[in-house]
């Protein structure tokens, strides 16, 4: 049974590029609704949070960012084969959450000296922790040859394909550096055909 959607967020990426990418991925089509700031304070009175994103499946209206995408790619065969890869994908995706909440800290900040000292915190603490972890189970699956689950692309690969766009757009640096096995994960991501045909039409906005 086939289902109409309707996604709503802001202009930019943000918390709902994630889901798009998973439409592009499950190849279905969705309506991309995108509000300016004054759109939206006229109508989150009508939200069920008062939040964006929020999808509209078949009339019925959701909230919740992770909730929304999680349910697409159950939707859509990306959270496992089994219960141990669905754990697995979790786990990656709680981890790239942790990372969000880093890069939140530096997005909302506006004195210059903070900002730069959250910069450094993360890069220094933060980002080496989660490389190391991101490398050992790109290494367990395929020798890192593949992806983080199985050997197809899953929910965990386009959370940390998006998780990477973000923070390389916010530092406006590529924070990945040497990290060779991330770099050949983001380009065989990239490379699906389904995603760079997403990358190369999606709207093009700061972050």
């Amino acid at each position: 049974m086939s289902h109409t959607y309707k996604l709503t967020y802001g202009k930019g990426r943000g918390l709902a590029e994630i889901s798009r990418l998973l439409f592009a991925v499950g190849e279905v089509d969705y309506e991309d609704i995108r509000w300016t700031p004054e759109e939206f304070q006229a109508k989150k009175q009508d939200l069920p949070f008062k939040t964006i994103p929020s999808l509209e499946v078949d009339g019925k209206v959701f909230c919740q960012g992770s909730a929304i995408s999680r349910f697409l790619a159950k939707e859509f065969g990306l959270m496992g084969d089994n219960n141990m890869e669905t754990l697995r994908i979790e786990e990656i995706v709680e981890c790239i959450v942790d990372c969000r909440a880093e890069l939140t800290k530096f997005y909302y900040e506006k004195a210059e000296a903070k900002r730069a000292e959250i910069m450094e915190n993360t890069k220094s603490t933060f980002l080496p922790k989660l490389f190391q972890y991101l490398n050992m189970r790109l290494k367990e699956n395929n020798e890192g040859k593949g992806f983080f689950v199985g050997d197809k692309l899953s929910y965990a690969d386009l959370v940390v394909f998006n998780g990477f766009e973000m923070t390389n757009d916010l530092f406006k640096s590529d924070v990945l550096g040497s990290h060779l096995l991330l770099q050949y994960h983001r380009d065989r991501v990239a490379g699906d055909p389904r995603i760079a045909a997403w990358l190369k039409k999606r709207p093009v906005t700061e972050y």
